[in-house]
């Protein structure tokens, strides 16, 4: 019987990502620029970043059946992913070089859906989220371990009967 893993991120049952502090940091980075007037309330009301984590029942449910397209869950589990950038700051301590690091991941995933949005010229734009980004670095920077992220996964582990 041929088998699969798959893995997808995951939310605890309370809603957490483990990825937590990341995105505080990155909220807080935001509401600093609508302080400061680089940009508008209107325009942060409207940022978003689209993302669905499910559950672990969440990614079981089309198995609770038995089976789902001729496939069965074979068994399933949350796990963590360990914060590779966590762990590299703790062996080299270098917070800049930490902060650096995050921020430009964080920024990876969620500018395009933060940033293209906003009515304005592509390097004005840019300007406000570097400004962003850089306040995430800071953030970071200054206290590493209070932005250890432990991201959530659901594996699963799937068998195709012969």
């Amino acid at each position: 019987m041929p088998r699969w893993s798959w893995v997808g991120g995951a939310n605890q049952d309370d809603g957490r990502s483990g990825a937590e502090a990341l995105m505080n940091a990155l909220d807080a980075g935001i509401r600093a620029e609508v302080a400061s007037g680089g940009l508008t309330q209107d325009e942060y009301d409207v940022m978003s970043i689209p993302r669905w984590n499910r559950t672990l029942a969440e990614f079981t449910a089309p198995f609770d059946a038995g089976s789902a397209l001729g496939l069965t869950l074979v068994e399933s589990e949350l796990d963590f992913a360990p914060d590779a950038y966590l762990a590299a700051y703790r062996e080299d301590h270098d917070a800049q070089k930490f902060g650096a690091a995050v921020s430009a991941f964080l920024r990876a995933f969620t500018e395009p859906s933060l940033f293209s949005g906003l009515a304005r010229a592509a390097g004005a734009t840019s300007t406000i989220a570097d400004r962003v980004y850089a306040r995430v670095a800071e953030a970071a920077a200054a206290d590493p371990e209070a932005m250890e992220t432990l991201w959530h996964v659901a594996v699963l582990r799937i068998a195709k009967p012969a």
